[in-house]
């Protein structure tokens, strides 16, 4: 299915499931701005996103599933910034984004999952500044950065949250913004 163009609106919205996947989204934008979910599937799964831009700001994840998984991304930006993660997971394995960004800046995550595995990141971003996590857990395993950036300026760790970059399958520009000393927290490369 193409939305070439076009804006989806869920903004506010109780949100429990949904298929996308394999749907094409260039420019536009689809919006989930201050939705809340609590359970089933949201599902992206092999779209392709050239220039658009999906907004998560102050989304509320409790529970279900938000699939990227073999999600195209280039360009364009995917946004969960103010956005708070207390169950669930929200899946980026094996996606391919080539430029753009993904920005988890202010994103409270006391829960749940953000899946980066195997994903490849090319020229890229993926902002964490200013996130605040004490539970739940942020992967990386075998992601691979070419020209890619991993911001961590700023980021609050306490109880339980995790970053987990130890064992990328490749990067370039280690994270920046690295927070000294490192937290138990942020599980790094072993040199």
């Amino acid at each position: 299915m193409s939305w070439q163009g076009h804006d989806l609106d869920f903004t506010g919205v109780m949100f429990d499931g949904g298929d996308f996947s394999r749907s094409v989204f260039s420019a536009g934008m689809v919006s989930f701005i201050g939705t809340t979910f609590t359970g089933g599937t949201v599902d992206f799964t092999d779209a392709t996103f050239t220039g658009a831009t999906v907004n998560f700001t102050d989304a509320r994840f409790s529970g279900g599933r938000v699939f990227f998984a073999l999600a195209t991304f280039s360009g364009g930006t995917v946004n969960f910034d103010g956005a708070t993660f207390s169950g669930g997971t929200v899946d980026f394995i094996a996606a391919r984004l080539s430029g753009g960004t993904v920005d988890f800046s202010e994103a409270r995550l006391s829960g749940g999952e953000i899946d980066f595995v195997a994903a490849t990141f090319s020229g890229a971003t993926v902002d964490f500044t200013d996130a605040r996590l004490s539970g739940g857990e942020i992967d990386f395993a075998d992601a691979t950065f070419t020209g890619a950036t991993v911001k961590l300026d700023g980021v609050m760790f306490s109880n339980d949250g995790t970053v987990d970059l130890s064992s990328p399958g490749r990067w370039d520009v280690p994270p920046t913004g690295l927070p000294e000393p490192t937290p138990a927290g942020l599980l790094l490369p072993k040199e």
